[in-house]
């Protein structure tokens, strides 16, 4: 980011929209869309959007159109390349770059960022802005004491739970197998200490690119985290709690973006490591066929 860079559109820019988007406890308001991406990310975020700003809002989010090619992102996503975002401090301050934009601080207000967008090919300009959201979630959530990670959220029969694990972990097929259950979105989760316990919420990011119209809203008591395993033939179904700093490193495997704010230090460690210190991450080996609900609700019910 230079000082060549747009000045920050206003909310009343002409041919710019701005949203407001609601997560659990969080509004961040996004100024600078145009009309086509303002309504692709409406259609995706249902109805944890909403037109306009909010008063109040824990972050803004300037967006500023700017022409590939300038070095500020990563240039475009190759085939078969596993996506990237990097982290750095630059005069104190985070950045966060990747393929198709470039975000950072906007001056000395932490609360509110700037988002250069690249241009470059091979990502819808949707998804780039939400994966910078995605971001800056993670970091609210930090801040809050809690952490983000790659999982898909549940409620089923008043509990509570997330299914941990990277891309082909199976949380989809999980996700299937405990239906009826209410989804509270299946790619991306967060776990925030509220009073003695935790907590988590629903969220718009979710693989089917459509949020519900009407979502959960606030803060839900979190039952544990479950990190998938698949059961080998003939294994039983079982949940395990690994000891001590094992459940921790185990946990950090499912986290989001671990060291992409180097200004927070060892926050997302620390975090981690209090809610595996609390006993409610487990690993749940199950078959893809089936999965064994009692046990789970066993193991939230004696964790809680």
């Amino acid at each position: 980011m230079t000082r060549s860079d747009p000045p920050y559109p206003d909310a009343a820019t002409p041919g710019r929209i701005p949203l407001t988007l609601t997560i659990g406890p969080w509004s961040i308001g996004i100024r600078g869309l145009d009309h086509e991406t303002a309504a692709r990310l409406t259609r995706r975020w249902g109805g944890f959007s909403r037109p306009g700003l909010l008063d109040g809002s824990d972050l803004q989010l300037f967006c500023i159109d700017r022409t590939a090619g300038d070095g500020l992102g990563l240039g475009s996503w190759r085939k078969g390349e596993v996506y990237r975002m990097e982290g750095a401090l630059v005069d104190g301050r985070p950045m966060v770059r990747s393929y198709n934009f470039c975000m950072a601080p906007a001056g000395d207000d932490a609360g509110t960022w700037k988002l250069v967008l690249g241009g470059a090919p091979g990502e819808p300009l949707e998804r780039t802005v939400e994966n910078a959201v995605r971001c800056l979630v993670s970091r609210l959530a930090l801040m809050a004491g809690g952490f983000a990670l790659h999982g898909a959220g549940v409620r089923r029969s008043g509990q509570t739970w997330i299914y941990a694990g990277e891309s082909g972990a199976g949380k989809t097929t999980a996700v299937r197998l405990t239906e009826p259950c209410e989804s509270l979105g299946d790619d991306f989760a967060v776990a925030l200490p509220v009073g003695p316990g935790w907590s988590t919420c629903a969220v718009p990011f979710d693989n089917r690119e459509q949020a519900p119209l009407k979502p959960t809203a606030g803060l839900l008591p979190l039952g544990a985290i479950l990190r998938l395993f698949q059961a080998g033939a003939g294994e039983p179904s079982r949940v395990e709690v690994p000891e001590s700093v094992l459940s921790t490193a185990s946990l950090m495997t499912s986290v989001m973006l671990p060291g992409l704010f180097a200004d927070l230090g060892n926050a997302v460690l620390e975090n981690a490591a209090r809610f595996a210190a609390d006993r409610l991450f487990g690993h749940l080996h199950f078959h893809k066929n089936r999965l064994s609900l009692d046990r789970v609700q066993a193991f939230i019910s004696s964790a809680g």
